[in-house]
């Protein structure tokens, strides 16, 4: 097996002997280890995938139906390896996934043992990642430089920012009796500047950390949260645009998904 990122279906097997749907695996036979973020696209289902999977290993992403292979569902994957100095290559790939194509791209894993359908999603690794001009880069520059700052003091940032990111929320569920244990004595105004409090610093903090999206888990109710919070959104510069209506997951009207 040659050197890369791949993307490896295995088919499940059930009582019967029939084929009912296939496990997903991210197989790492690079150098390093990689973190990933994106989605896999079914229709409109859209399924989150975040993680990281060490260098020679593997690491188990969901389950696809068989049924689901003729609406060929859609990967959106940016991948990063991970290095001493942090993160510093980067691959975006879009893959989708063909009935046909598919297959004919069985082979044998021996990470698996096992017979799989194989995508290669990466050569050995990255390209150099690009630069773009976030918030939290426009932050950086500005900080002054530490005179006692020494190489290991940088290593350590880097490497904690991309734990940080991998570990990162995409979710945040404001419901006011998720967010402290004395909501039984807050009015309705005081519930409300308490959620928008946390929302403002669950955005901020996502902006910093440049994850491309979250969800703001808000509910239905009177309607009163969720206006507010895509009044609070509208305004905001870092926010390219946000998606109320039906979220696999988190049902319709029940949360807005935030795109930066």
């Amino acid at each position: 097996m040659q050197r890369g990122l791949f993307l490896a279906f295995e088919p499940v097997v059930n009582a019967s002997g029939d084929i009912n749907s296939y496990r997903i695996h991210l197989i790492n036979r690079t150098l390093w280890k990689v973190v990933f973020d994106g989605s896999l696209y079914i229709l409109d289902d859209e399924l989150q995938l975040s993680g990281s999977v060490e260098n020679e290993n593997t690491t188990e992403l969901g389950y696809l139906p068989k049924a689901n292979l003729n609406d060929y569902p859609e990967f959106d994957l940016t991948l990063w390896r991970w290095t001493t100095e942090g993160q510093d290559g980067r691959v975006v790939k879009q893959q989708k996934i063909k009935p046909k194509q598919f297959f004919k791209k069985q082979t044998y894993s021996p990470y698996l043992n096992a017979d799989v359908h194989l995508y290669q999603l990466a050569n050995d690794f990255a390209p150099p990642v690009e630069r773009k001009d976030t918030l939290r880069n426009y932050t950086k520059d500005r900080l002054p430089e530490k005179e006692d700052k020494t190489i290991f003091d940088e290593m350590y940032v880097q490497v904690r920012d991309v734990k940080a990111y991998a570990s990162f929320e995409r979710s945040i569920d404001l419901h006011i009796h998720m967010l402290t244990k004395d909501f039984e004595k807050m009015d309705a105004a005081a519930s409300l500047r308490f959620q928008l409090a946390a929302f403002e610093k669950y955005i901020h903090d996502a902006v910093l950390m440049g994850v491309p999206y979250v969800y703001i888990i808000h509910g239905k109710g009177k309607g009163r949260l969720r206006e507010e919070i895509h009044r609070h959104l509208k305004d905001n510069p870092q926010v390219v645009r946000f998606e109320g209506g039906y979220h696999e997951g988190y049902g319709t009207d029940g949360a807005t998904k935030v795109i930066f």
